[in-house]
Parts: structure tokens; C-alpha cells; sequence
């Protein structure tokens, strides 16, 4: 239809779930991000834009509800990411 499409990938409290799971929660969560991504990628033509830091746990709302319910700290962060792909799809 030709509209521009742009998703992003955006971390959970990872700071919690490493204090909570342990040292080999990070790399498990970087593996299953590296699965989506790839997946994502091989079926889609859109702008993927990652957002590769993890945000502080006091970005989010909830940090034990294990969503990525943000703050408005959290929020301008993703739209900080996410900008540069919609601007470009605007030109």
C-alpha cells in the first residue's frame, strides 16, 4: 500500500531480571532479541530500529511487571530512537 512501516525492539528491565535470574540472564535475553531480529528481518522490508541499550529500571512503570510499560524517562528514550527512522520515511 505503500506506507512506510518502522517497528522497534526495545529491552525489558533488564537491571531486575539480572538481579533476580542471575549473570546468564542477559546473554539469554540478547540471544532471544538475536532470534526475533533475525526472524523479523528475513520477513520484512521495513526500517528495524533497535533500540540497543537497556533502559534504567526506573524508566519503567513497573519494572516487576516485565513489560515495557514506560515512563515518560522511558518513552521519550524510544521516541529518541525512533525519530530518525520516521523522519526518513517522511522525505
Amino acid at each position: 500500500f505503500g506506507v512506510p512501516v518502522i517497528a522497534y525492539r526495545c529491552y525489558m528491565p533488564v537491571e531486575l531480571g539480572a538481579s533476580l535470574l542471575g549473570g546468564e540472564f542477559r546473554p539469554h535475553v540478547d540471544a532471544n532479541f538475536g532470534l526475533i531480529e533475525k526472524s523479523f528481518r528475513a520477513g520484512f522490508s521495513g526500517e528495524l530500529q533497535v533500540i540497543d541499550r537497556p533502559l534504567p529500571d526506573a524508566a519503567f512503570v513497573d519494572p516487576y511487571d516485565g513489560t515495557e510499560h514506560l515512563r515518560l524517562e522511558g518513552r521519550r528514550a524510544v521516541v529518541d530512537a525512533v525519530a530518525p527512522a520516521v523522519a526518513r520515511a517522511l522525505r
